[in-house]
């Protein structure tokens, strides 16, 4: 059986304004998958929706509009590169940022008062107050983290 054949044989096309379900082998991480002809690896779904529809592999990222990893409708698929991709994550809130981090020692208070503070201290001197280290601090300062504060 041809790819093309076997590929959307596999697809839920529900209706066109909606996701496309990959209904094959799903991979732990939530992508579908498939095995390509001339290909050793087993290839994600969405990529091989973009090649069935374009013609050609992508160089780029595929990246999806509706964040549903096994939806192949080409209507959500568009090219971008790993910066598209991380700022797409933080613009949709699909990974927690500031206090809601896991990791988050500093609270959107703190972030304040290091930003006001700034001025009249050092780095080093704040870092040691909030219990972070000076590059934190740096990052706050010229607001490389904590952009939503």
């Amino acid at each position: 059986m041809r790819l093309v054949d076997r590929f959307w044989s596999r697809v839920d096309t529900g209706s066109s304004s909606n996701c496309w379900q990959w209904q094959g082998s799903i991979k732990a991480n939530g992508y579908g998958q498939i095995g390509v002809p001339g290909e050793t690896q087993s290839a994600y779904t969405h990529r091989v929706a973009w090649l069935l529809v374009s013609g050609e592999w992508p160089d780029d990222m595929v990246l999806h509009t509706c964040d549903n990893k096994a939806c192949v409708n080409p209507r959500h698929l568009y090219l971008g590169d790993r910066l598209d991709n991380a700022q797409d994550a933080v613009d949709r809130r699909l990974h927690p940022v500031g206090e809601d981090a896991n990791k988050s020692d500093l609270t959107a208070s703190d972030v304040k008062e290091i930003r006001e503070k700034a001025g009249d201290t050092t780095q080093s001197v704040l870092a040691e107050e909030y219990g972070v280290s000076q590059t934190a601090i740096s990052k706050i300062v010229r607001c490389e983290s904590w952009q939503h504060i």
